[in-house]
């Protein structure tokens, strides 16, 4: 497989963040094989989440990059907390070639709330049913929390590679939650590695404990611990 790496990289102008991730893939292509292919966001909305989507070319060359999983969508989101570990998943993810889809925050701000972002993050990854989803903050709690209140979420708070890869087998968590006060960038990297990098083991206990919260989301009836799922 040739060495070069493929990138499109959409720009929203009016969003700040959109200015500073370019910025930061002009330095990579300074010190990397990587040919980049600018585009300028044609129905740009104020707000809107920065993308940076890298070609399939890019991924898993485990010889130079020690990715262990397929590219994939990945959406992610912080409050102040958690926004220079956002900054650091959004540089390691990108090296491995997921497309990531950065929700926020855009700019550090040490009075905003972690909700928004969360929330947005939870209907992205529902919308995107073969994406999964990262939320951050100080200790993953409140994160994991919102992102919860979203149908369709299945958020697990992580907080070792054990952790994130069971939320992924037994769970089928399809965003994790992660506290950047809790460990370090390092840490934190193994630990979205490890929930990405895992399936759902789609073991048919597991697929009804799974069946029975959602169905409790759509009815908000409760079910009955003694019968049996039809």
């Amino acid at each position: 497989m040739s060495s070069t790496a493929y990138a499109d990289f959409w720009l929203d102008p009016i969003c700040p963040w959109a200015w500073v991730t370019s910025r930061w893939m002009m330095e990579v292509t300074a010190v990397r094989d990587v040919q980049v292919s600018w585009h300028v966001r044609a129905q740009a909305q104020p707000g809107g989440p920065a993308v940076l989507r890298l070609s399939r070319r890019a991924c898993c060359r485990s010889a130079e990059s020690g990715c262990k999983t397929a590219a994939m969508r990945v959406h992610i989101g912080s409050d102040h907390a958690g926004f220079h570990l956002k900054a650091h998943l959004l540089n390691r993810l990108g090296e491995l070639g997921h497309d990531v889809v950065d929700h926020g925050a855009h700019a550090y701000d040490a009075q905003d709330d972690y909700p928004p972002f969360c929330l947005r993050t939870g209907q992205a990854v529902v919308a995107d049913r073969d994406s999964l989803g990262i939320v951050i903050g100080g200790s993953g709690n409140g994160e994991q929390i919102s992102a919860n209140k979203v149908r369709g979420v299945r958020a697990a708070l992580a907080w070792s590679e054990e952790t994130a890869r069971l939320a992924r087998e037994h769970n089928d968590a399809n965003i994790i939650g992660i506290g950047a006060r809790m460990h370090t960038p390092e840490e934190a990297v193994r630990i979205v590695e490890a929930f990405l990098g895992t399936a759902f083991s789609g073991d048919d206990r597991h697929v009804r404990r799974i069946r029975l919260i959602a169905d409790y989301e759509v009815s908000g009836e409760l079910p009955d611990p003694f019968e049996p799922l039809a």
